[in-house]
């Protein structure tokens, strides 16, 4: 689910537009695997059938759910000074409780000098001219879930007359958003 909603208001030379915007997100995984042993040809590796015996070797289940708040704010002035500013929270459940949410945001800001009446006199053969610069974070939780707790998989080898445990991964209580940070100057002509 995606809500969102826009504002916009014009002055006598300048407007202001104000988005903010929601996401909800669920999703739930399920998926078992069977490993197959004893084929007697390399062909018939795509059906357990031909296996000469088998055993099941995973179980994967999870959970996810991600919900992010954001805002955007944009105002322009004379159709030359622009700046834009955006925030958002977001939360995932890929992620302990102490680690659960992240804020991040940018600034920009951009001068269109050749809308500048001087600047359009001067050199009347640019048709664009534009200096822009921003600068923002933003987070993922692009990464496999229950990374933050411990685990354990189960062996092929029975053990009194079960499957036996290994653990395959140990809990990073640390484990957090990935943050990536941007910064940028440009310079615009046509």
């Amino acid at each position: 689910v995606e809500p969102s909603l826009s504002f916009e208001k014009r002055f006598s030379y300048s407007k202001l537009g104000v988005v903010t915007s929601a996401t909800l997100q669920n999703e739930v995984y399920e998926g078992r695997s069977i490993m197959g042993y004893g084929y007697i040809d390399d062909n018939l590796l795509g059906n357990i059938g031909f296996a000469a015996g088998y055993y099941p070797s995973g179980v994967d289940y999870y959970k996810y759910r991600y919900s992010g708040i954001r805002l955007v704010a944009n105002y322009v002035l004379k159709d030359r000074y622009v700046l834009n500013a955006t925030a958002s929270r977001d939360g995932s459940t890929r992620f302990s409780k102490s680690n659960r949410f992240g804020n991040f945001g940018s600034v920009a800001a951009a001068w269109i000098f050749g809308e500048e009446p001087f600047f359009k006199k001067a050199l009347p053969f640019i048709s664009l001219g534009k200096i822009r610069s921003s600068y923002g974070i933003s987070g993922s939780d692009k990464i496999p879930p229950y990374g933050y707790l411990s685990s354990y998989a189960a062996q092929g080898v029975k053990y009194n007359g079960g499957l036996s445990l290994y653990p395959s991964q140990i809990g990073n209580e640390g484990y957090t958003w990935e943050n990536s940070k941007k910064f940028e100057i440009a310079l615009e002509l046509g």
